[in-house]
């Protein structure tokens, strides 16, 4: 089938549209990724703070019979997924679906619930066979943190009530722009490293009001959501930087097209015109050989 100039052009209006868009999406992913960086780092001094004040706490009243930090050796496990909510950001979800896999391999697949934040990574899930216990959709805007509160609240009940024995959350921590490295972390019970345990200030130093044992029944709730959170936001930058990279590799392919098809425009253009010439050329001849 013979391609026409008119054809080549509507191809390259096309590519350029989808070059377009492409790069619109990866800047207004660089955008966001910085955007939920800084909140991230804003928020880490936060929940350090929390560790600390927990450590202190526990330190100072000697109890670790708390229901938040109870170990439970038998009961189904919920395992929170955090996933991208839309399409178009290359292997992101994938990954996360290979690390989940593997987890499962470890474990008893009937004994683990799965609550999954993010449109697409359910879609992909139950692509896979994967049974989806608990669906969100990823916190967006300004009622963000009011939305992660919520499911915060929703693990905290679920875990206090014994429907499941411990917490672990699968998220992609965002290391660089073009690497995100998929983790499993425990959530519930709420651990507490060694130095933080222990972490009492010399005796007469601190007052604490309410009571210590009271103020740990505030402070651990909130250091799971912070904890959470941290979870939330190392995710949704990865998933940004994800989209950046593969936004940008579509840019670069659109353009690389786009360069082609003109290059054979030009081409096909050239051979129209120069069958004209020789067309003309030919007629003149034909002409004066009649005339001769």
């Amino acid at each position: 089938m013979t391609v026409t100039v008119r054809d080549l052009r509507r191809r390259i209006q096309a590519v350029e549209r989808i070059r377009h868009v492409s790069s619109t999406l990866q800047h207004a992913a660089t955008i966001r990724m910085a955007r939920l960086r800084e909140q991230l780092a804003a928020a880490e001094p936060y929940r350090t703070a929390l560790e600390s004040i927990a450590g202190a706490c526990l330190a100072r009243t000697g109890d670790g019979t708390h229901r938040l930090l109870a170990v439970r050796e038998r009961g189904p496990e919920c395992l929170l997924v955090f996933g991208a909510e839309k399409a178009l950001c290359g292997s992101f979800n994938l990954y996360l679906i290979m690390k989940l896999e593997n987890a499962l391999r470890e474990r008893d697949a009937g004994a683990v619930r799965l609550w999954v934040v993010g449109k697409a990574m359910r879609d992909r899930l139950r692509g896979r066979g994967h049974r989806v216990d608990r669906f969100f959709h990823q916190p967006q805007g300004d009622r963000r943190f009011d939305a992660l509160r919520a499911i915060a609240a929703e693990t905290i009940e679920s875990f206090l009530n014994g429907r499941h024995a411990r917490l672990n959350v699968l998220y992609s921590r965002s290391q660089s722009g073009l690497r995100q490295e998929p983790t499993l972390e425990p959530v519930l019970p709420v651990s507490l490293a060694p130095a933080q345990a222990g972490a009492e200030p010399a005796a007469g130093q601190t007052l604490y009001e309410p009571e210590a044992g009271r103020l740990l029944d505030r402070v651990l709730p909130e250091l799971a959501h912070a904890r959470l959170c941290a979870a939330f936001f190392n995710s949704a930058a990865a998933e940004q930087a994800a989209r950046q990279a593969s936004m940008g590799s579509a840019a670069e392919n659109a353009g690389n097209m786009a360069d082609e098809l003109t290059l054979a425009l030009n081409r096909v253009r050239q051979e129209s015109i120069t069958g004209e010439i020789r067309d003309i050329a030919l007629g003149s001849t034909q002409t004066w050989q009649q005339v001769g």
